[in-house]
């Protein structure tokens, strides 16, 4: 009965912390305005937080878009590895919405470069050829926008 009560309980505190863990503000505009105060010292936590803020929902927030939009670019100019090892290591992350978020930047970028960055990275994973398609994508779209 002891043995039943203890496995119990730490399938509860389980949960519990995993369920703390995945809660964050989604289309938080100060989270991403405080990455970018901090952005020399980005960590893997920031980054997680960052990424877990993004919904499609934000869509509805120009403002949280664009700021957002130049803020994921900018952590993939600098420090790629930080957003495919979050990809990769936090499951409950909108992939998909981070996906469309990189596919559709606010801005034009050096995407050649970027994509060239993110392959170059020792990581062969299908996520790191899944985000340089993205990168790849968007400056596909870029350019033919400028027609």
């Amino acid at each position: 009965m002891k043995k039943l009560i203890v496995v119990l309980v730490s399938i509860l505190l389980m949960n519990t912390s995993f369920a703390q863990m995945t809660t964050c503000d989604k289309c938080d505009i100060r989270y991403v305005t405080f990455i970018e105060k901090h952005f020399n010292s980005l960590n893997e936590v920031m980054v997680e937080r960052f990424l877990c803020g993004q919904d499609y929902s934000c869509a509805m927030n120009p403002k949280f878009f664009e700021i957002s939009s130049k803020t994921m670019y900018a952590i993939l100019i600098k420090n790629p590895a930080l957003v495919i090892s979050c990809l990769e290591k936090y499951s409950y992350l909108n992939k998909n919405c981070i996906y469309d978020i990189i596919k559709n930047p606010a801005n034009t970028y050096d995407f050649s470069t970027i994509k060239a960055t993110i392959l170059a990275l020792p990581d062969t994973s299908r996520i790191k050829r899944q985000v340089a398609n993205c990168v790849m994508l968007a400056g596909r779209k870029k350019a033919a926008a400028k027609k």
